[in-house]
This record gives structure tokens, C-alpha cells and sequence, in this order.
């Protein structure tokens, strides 16, 4: 039997042959017999994340970053002829397996749109048409991969009201902005949440969204990935969004508006989220202190209250 663990059969798939063979120059130690070691049983690590909060005010409208900027473990031991490291299977074809979002929707599927009711001055049919709006924003903002990559924001501006563009632009906050040095697996990002409508002022209608999303990022070498969470980072982003009618607002000021949005980012790279964007916690080598299971939980549920607290070494 091989003596190296990534010739195991149930190890194997074509996604982690791949990127291993362009990452990794194998190791192997002599052949002896399999036995796991006291030690190693008796010392294994953990991987936790945290979270920070930023509180901007911008131009009349609240915009909460909180951000769940996940620590790492330390390097792995290199096997020797002496030493061997125990390594829990992902399943690169399924890497949420083992993590809370796998059982939420693959990507669109999970922004639902609530069933259309009149609401205060607007019938059921320019609710409906609100909702569509909002969910095409919500897509393209946290889904869309010329967005989340900040190439092709043309389209999704022009979802938005003229007026309220240039805000959008230079914030930043509302949509996903993955790191250019990472890529997604080939698996849809996962999501769940919830949509709903509420009269606003006049000529108003106020859409809450509520959602978390689950991404996947392929890693940078398979040998090192010890659980799921090194390559899942969840984001949650409660938004906003105000729908202003032609009948009571001006030109250039009716259509879709981002009121305001409070994000909170879990498992990730605390360094890189410092930059704006969002990337994986493997992709970091420093340590910080864990967060309470309680706040972990509420990253993955969108339906808690924003976590604050945060794992993140201070910067």
C-alpha cells in the first residue's frame, strides 16, 4: 500500500489531481507500517474565525461593514520519514459537505422573491416589479462574476436610479469584491435569506433583504487544506433597498436606491479584507483568537442579529 495519503483511493477525484499537480512536489517517506502517532492524535489544531466592525455614514445613508476576518492555523509539519500528518478529506466536488450552508440553494435560486401583494400606494403588479428589480441586484452584486471581480459594473449600476450611481461606485460596500489572486471552485456559490416589502415614504417602497452567501475558493495546495472552512468564506449583507416612483420624484431620482447595508464577513483573510476584498482563510498564516460558537452560528444565519465581534489581529 502507498505510504503517501494522497494515493488513498477515496482521496482522489479530478478537480484535487489537478491542483495538486500544479502545486505540489510530493514527498514520500519510506514505506512503513500505517499507525496513527500519540502525538499527532493528541495535538491537532483548530481552525477558528472572527469578526470586526466598521460604522461609516455616508451621504445620508448607514452603511455597517461588519466583517468576520477569519484566522488561520499555523504552516503544516512537511511529512518525513518520522512524521505524518493527519488530514480530513474535502471533497473539492463538494466542498460545503460539513459546513451549515450545505443545504442552502446554488446560487440564484436561493435570493427568493416574496409573492406580490399591494402595499401602500403601489399595486401588486408594481410590487412584483419592484422585487424583480431588487433580486436582479442582489444576483448580479453577490453572484455575478464580471461584478464580484469589479470588471463589468456598467450593467449592474444601470439597475440603479442615475442619482444614486456614483454613491454605489465609490463605496464599494454593497456588492461581493473577490480577491483577483483567488478563484472560485467550479461549484456555484451557496445562498439563503429572505426578501421582504414594507411601504416607505410617499412615492416609496422599501425592500429588506437579508441574506448569506457561502463561496468556495479552489486551493492553493490540496496537501494543506485540513477541513471545509479552510476554503469556505461566508458573507452576510442585510441591505436595504428604496424603489421611488416617477409620480412623486424628478427625473434621475426615480428607479432602485440602495438605502444602506450592514455586512459581516466569517472565515477569511484578515489582511486581504483590509484591501477590500474578500479571500479565503488559507490564504493567511497568522493566528488570531477564535470567536464564541454563538457568533459562528450567526454568521451562517442571516435571520440573527449582526455579529460585532471580532478575530482578527488588530491592525
Amino acid at each position: 500500500m502507498a505510504d503517501d495519503i494522497f494515493d488513498h483511493p477515496d482521496l482522489r477525484g479530478p478537480e484535487w489531481d489537478r491542483l495538486a499537480r500544479e502545486t505540489a512536489r510530493r514527498v514520500r517517506p519510506p514505506k512503513r507500517p500505517r499507525r496513527r502517532s500519540a502525538f499527532w492524535a493528541a495535538h491537532r489544531r483548530k481552525v477558528v474565525a472572527g469578526a470586526a466592525v466598521l460604522g461609516v455614514a455616508v451621504a445620508g445613508s448607514l452603511m455597517l461593514d461588519s466583517v468576520d476576518r477569519g484566522a488561520t492555523r499555523p504552516g503544516l509539519a512537511v511529512p518525513t520519514s518520522t512524521t505524518r500528518v493527519e488530514v480530513r478529506r474535502v471533497d473539492l466536488a463538494q466542498p460545503f459537505a460539513g459546513t451549515p450552508a450545505a443545504g442552502w440553494a446554488d446560487g440564484a435560486a436561493g435570493v427568493v422573491v416574496p409573492a406580490a401583494t399591494p402595499v401602500g400606494g403601489f399595486t401588486a403588479e408594481q410590487v412584483s416589479a419592484a422585487t424583480g428589480l431588487v433580486h436582479r441586484a442582489v444576483v448580479a452584486a453577490h453572484l455575478d462574476g464580471e461584478v464580484t471581480h469589479g470588471r463589468g459594473l456598467d450593467g449592474y449600476l444601470a439597475m440603479f436610479a442615475p442619482k444614486g450611481r456614483e454613491y454605489l461606485l465609490a463605496s464599494g460596500g454593497l456588492r461581493t469584491n473577490l480577491s483577483p489572486e483567488h478563484r472560485l471552485l467550479d461549484v456555484p456559490p451557496k445562498v439563503t435569506g429572505t426578501m421582504t416589502v414594507a411601504a416607505g415614504a410617499l412615492g416609496e417602497l422599501t425592500v429588506h433583504t437579508r441574506y448569506a452567501f457561502a463561496y468556495a475558493f479552489a486551493p492553493d495546495d490540496p496537501r494543506t487544506i485540513t477541513g471545509p472552512m479552510d476554503l469556505v468564506t461566508v458573507l452576510r449583507v442585510d441591505a436595504d433597498y428604496v424603489v421611488r416612483d416617477a409620480a412623486h420624484f424628478s427625473t434621475g431620482f426615480t428607479g432602485l436606491w440602495a438605502q444602506g447595508w450592514n455586512r459581516y464577513a466569517y472565515s477569511i483573510n484578515c489582511f486581504a479584507f483590509d484591501r477590500g476584498v474578500l479571500a479565503p482563510a488559507f490564504g493567511e498564516r497568522s493566528t488570531a483568537a477564535g470567536v464564541a460558537e454563538e457568533v459562528r452560528a450567526a454568521a451562517f444565519d442571516p435571520t440573527a442579529p449582526m455579529p460585532t465581534a471580532s478575530g482578527c489581529p488588530a491592525s
